[in-house]
Formats: C-alpha cells, structure tokens, sequence
C-alpha cells in the first residue's frame, strides 16, 4: 500500500503541472464542527476540477467508519443506519446521549459529556438498515449514537 499511495502521490503532482484548476472540497461534523474529509480536485477547467473532487470525496466518505446512530425510534423498536454489512442479528449496542460539548483551550469543541440510555440488541438486518429492541433504558431518540457493547 505505500508504494500504491507514493504512486498516486506522484501521478497527483504530474497532474498539478498539468491541469490549471483545482477545486477543494471538505466535509465537517455537525455535532463537533470538526473536518472528517477534504478533497481536492483537478481539470482543465472548473467544471471538471469539481467533479474530480465529488469523485475523490465520495471515495473519502466510503472508507470512513462512523459509529451507527438511532435513525428512528417507536417505543421498543429502534432503528439503526447501518446495514447488513456493520450490524448482526444478535448485537447488542449501548446508546449515547451527547450532552454539553468539551472544547479545548482554543473554543473548538474535541467531544461531547456522555450519558447512557441503556442497551438494545439487533433483531433484524436489511441493506440499509437495522432493527433493535430495546433491553433496558428508555429516552431514545433520533441522531443518539450507538456503541458495540464489549463481549
């Protein structure tokens, strides 16, 4: 892998030279304000710079592992935004409340208190999607986080 990457690295600076405009792209998290990805994109004109960029930046964002939050809840049923390929039937996940943000000596907030609902265990897995129960807690709500519990 690090001569795949000194490779690209090589072909990105040839591509510098040749091409006359770049576009940036970056992507923030909204509870943190913090930069996940920035990508940059080459062409010949803008047009193509922004799209070498949406193309670098997808591949980015799919590499990325991001920890699964509640999509929806209804009473005992929880439903998750991970698919088949990040959840079991079977797992079991405790859910997070983010509380007041903790900011570090410049104002830019590194985390979040944490408080926890209690656990839910997948019952069913889709593509897109899984569906918990709840085994203990309550005040779930969309966008709270869900961490693996530790076997």
């Amino acid at each position: 892998t690090i001569f795949r990457e000194l490779r690209e690295r090589r072909l990105r600076e040839a591509a510098r030279r040749t091409f006359a405009i770049s576009c940036y792209l970056s992507v923030y998290e909204v509870h943190t304000g913090t930069v996940v990805a920035t990508t940059m994109g080459l062409g010949v004109n803008g047009m193509e710079a922004i799209n070498d960029a949406v193309d670098e930046l997808v591949l980015t964002l799919a590499r990325l592992r991001t920890e699964p939050r509640i999509a929806a809840a209804f009473r005992d049923k929880i439903y998750l935004d991970v698919g088949d390929s990040e959840a079991k039937v079977g797992q079991q996940f405790e859910v997070i409340r983010q509380d007041s943000p903790v900011r570090d000596r410049s104002g830019q907030v590194i985390g979040h208190e944490e408080t926890s609902l209690g656990q839910i265990e997948v019952t069913e897995v889709k593509p897109l999607m899984s569906i918990a129960k709840v085994l203990h807690g309550a005040g779930f709500a969309r966008g709270q986080l869900c961490r693996p519990m530790k076997k």
